[in-house]
């Protein structure tokens, strides 16, 4: 299985969180695919493909299997994000068994760089 690239950008010293939904193919398409079973982890690294060091951990959870199939949410905290540099990449993961590891979904996790101004 090829993993979702997905880039992100999070906004340092606050509360980070995405969703995303498990899909296949099928006969009959494209369906959402309930994940039924493991346990989701996400981390974030400096680099891409790296294994160390892991610079925060996600907070991950099955969504809502019967109303959401497929669905994974992932949560970094205020103090998590402040940490984090400018450029960082990150993988989230479905372990089933120890011999069954799915990595679902990849990408850039980057530093919102641009100045907001109120009006």
């Amino acid at each position: 299985m090829i993993p979702a690239k997905k880039d992100l950008e999070f906004y340092p010293g606050d509360s980070f969180t995405f969703f995303f939904r498990v899909f296949r193919t099928t006969t009959e398409g494209i369906k959402s695919y309930p994940v039924l079973e493991g346990t989701p982890a996400g981390h974030v690294k400096a680099a891409r493909g790296a294994e160390e060091p892991v610079l925060a951990a996600f907070t991950c959870t099955l969504g809502d299997q019967v109303a959401y199939p497929g669905s994974i949410l992932c949560t970094l905290t205020p103090e998590q994000t402040a940490d984090l540099g400018e450029k960082n990449f990150y993988d989230v993961q479905l372990t089933v068994s120890p011999t069954d590891i799915r990595t679902y979904v990849t990408g850039s996790l980057d530093r919102h760089m641009e100045e907001v101004t109120a009006s």
